[in-house]
């Protein structure tokens, strides 16, 4: 298969990009698997992630990003063994995207929607 020059370009672009949008990816998804983990630390998750990318990010931007194509592929140029989980983020906050405008959502509410996503994404 030939790769057109354009196409090319923009796979170099997105190669170069890579690690910040693993970073990004990174604290994203702690924020979406803070939620689903009984004993995760909400308030850490966003705390790290708007000291990481900025006080503008939100739990709405997290799940935002994490639930698009770049997120993906930031997941998978992650390291083995933070892979899995990123994917995961990825999986349960497309999930969300789907089943809930979560922009009306209260944590509780968001909290419940995760756990449900995640259940479903996991499943074979």
């Amino acid at each position: 298969m030939t790769i057109s020059p354009s196409m090319q370009s923009k796979l170099n672009q997105m190669r170069r990009a890579a690690p910040m949008a693993v970073n990004k990816a990174r604290l994203c998804g702690g924020v979406v698997l803070a939620l689903i983990d009984p004993v995760g630390d909400l308030d850490s998750a966003l705390q790290d992630l708007k000291t990481g990318l900025g006080s503008n990010w939100t739990i709405v931007t997290a799940f935002q990003f994490m639930s698009g194509k770049q997120a993906l592929f930031a997941a998978e140029c992650a390291s083995e063994n933070e892979r899995d989980a990123l994917i995961k983020a990825h999986q349960i906050s497309l999930a969300v995207s789907n089943q809930a405008g979560i922009t009306r959502l209260s944590v509780a509410q968001l909290r419940v929607v995760v756990i449900e996503a995640a259940q479903v994404s996991t499943t074979p």
